[in-house]
């Protein structure tokens, strides 16, 4: 069991919406600021790379043969992290550069597959490597204009050097066999071992969007599978502000 702090930096910023180059540059320099603050695991939001497709956005997407939504379609495309494929790679040498663990949020276009898009969450080592992959399972509401359905992997939490670490993509989090899949692969949580369960947006529904404490959910979950849930909103502003909000972690 892990018996030392473990510090993690919560990533609450706006991409560079649609442009996945300049949005990957923004997320090298705040994964290099959290881990000149020490940050061990560092967490950006749901489909950081290149923005989330906001439910305003719903209208345009379901215009069917309209040349404008196939072209916002294209370009969301165009923009999106190929897995395998070198921005992947990127993703991968950030991680390393700054020896952290880091959680991201992307829009995935498969190579083998061009016509599907995913929102997917992708773990990267400290060594650079991809140590996980995971595909929500199924889009919600507005997102099935978008994304495909996931096909199960990364369903489980891995050993890393900062304990086991696994996550859920927004309202996966109020899929009981999802949720309990990561639970039965965390080890034993209920005698110390530390269990990070990175979400890659916030725990979704009534609870963040209907109540003033978004944590709401996210405390639920945390009771349930007595873990640690590192919760981050997807964040699209026009000032553009960001920001890192470090927290400390110990058992």
């Amino acid at each position: 069991p892990m018996q030392s702090p473990v510090k993690v930096a919560c990533v609450q910023a706006e991409p560079v919406i649609l442009y996945r180059a300049a949005t990957l540059a923004k997320l090298a320099d705040l994964t290099a600021e959290a881990a000149h603050a020490d940050a061990q695991l560092v967490v950006f939001p749901e489909t950081f790379i290149p923005a989330y497709p906001s439910s305003t956005w719903a209208k345009a997407f379901a215009g069917w043969g309209d040349p404008r939504a196939k072209a916002a379609f294209a370009l969301l495309a165009r923009e999106s992290v190929a897995v395998p494929g070198p921005d992947c790679d990127r993703l991968g040498e950030i991680a390393r550069q700054n020896g952290v663990w880091l959680i991201t949020g992307v829009n995935e276009f498969d190579p083998s597959r061009p016509g599907t898009l995913y929102n997917s969450l992708l773990y990267h080592a400290p060594d650079g490597t991809l140590a996980q992959h995971h595909r929500k399972l199924v889009p919600t509401n507005h997102e099935r204009l978008i994304w495909g359905q996931g096909d199960g992997g990364g369903l489980e939490a891995i050993d890393t050097s900062v304990g086991r670490l696994g996550g859920l993509i927004c309202w996966e989090n109020y899929m009981p066999l999802a949720r309990f899949s990561l639970y039965a692969s965390s080890g034993s949580t209920r005698t110390g071992s530390r269990v990070a369960s990175a979400t890659g947006a916030y725990c979704g529904g009534p609870g963040a969007r209907g109540r003033r404490d978004p944590c709401t959910p996210g405390c639920a979950r945390a009771l349930d599978g007595l873990v640690v849930i590192v919760e981050k909103r997807a964040s699209a502003t026009q000032t553009g502000r960001t920001g890192v909000v470090r927290c400390r972690c110990e058992r």
